[in-house]
C-alpha cells in the first residue's frame, strides 16, 4: 500500500495457527534484512534468543536512551520497562522501519498479529539513535 505522499508500506500478518516469530521468520527474510528489534520481553514464556542461524539475523534492543528536547534530561530504560514493539534494519542501506504488535517472546508465537514496514532514512536514524545497547550474534 502507498501513502498519499507515495511512501510504500508493506504489511505483515500471522494468525494464531502459525507458531513462528514474526521478526525472524517472516519480516527479516521477506525484506531480506537483518533486524534490530525492540519489544517488551517479560511475562509468560521464555524470551527468544537472538536469531543468528538464518541468513537474516535478528537481535534485540536491551536499552534505550533519549534526551528530552529543551529540558536537557536523559531518559534511560530497558526492554523490561518498554512496551513498544518496533524493528529497524541493522544497516542504513535499506533504512527499514517496522511498527508491530507482537513481542519477541516464545508465548507470542501462538498469537496472531502483524507489522507495517516502510523505508525512511530520517525515521530509521531517529530510532537508531535511541538504541543504547543491544545483544548480538556470536562471531563465527
Amino acid at each position: 500500500m502507498k501513502s498519499l505522499s507515495d511512501v510504500e508500506f508493506t504489511g505483515f500478518a500471522k494468525d494464531n495457527q502459525e507458531v513462528v516469530d514474526l521478526y525472524s521468520e517472516i519480516i527479516g527474510p521477506t525484506l531480506d534484512v537483518n533486524l534490530i528489534v525492540e519489544t517488551w520481553r517479560k511475562g509468560a514464556g521464555q524470551v527468544l534468543e537472538p536469531s543468528c542461524k538464518q541468513s537474516n539475523k535478528v537481535i534485540d534492543v536491551q536499552a534505550i536512551n533519549m534526551t528530552v528536547k529543551n529540558k536537557d534530561k536523559r531518559i534511560d530504560f530497558t526492554y523490561l520497562q518498554d512496551h513498544s514493539k518496533w524493528a529497524i534494519s541493522q544497516d542504513s542501506f535499506s533504512s527499514m522501519v517496522c511498527v508491530a504488535d507482537l513481542n519477541r517472546m516464545e508465548s507470542q508465537g501462538k498469537r496472531g498479529g502483524g507489522a507495517v514496514c516502510f523505508s525512511s532514512k530520517p525515521v530509521w536514524k531517529a530510532y537508531r539513535n535511541i538504541i543504547d545497547d543491544s545483544n548480538s550474534c556470536p562471531d563465527n
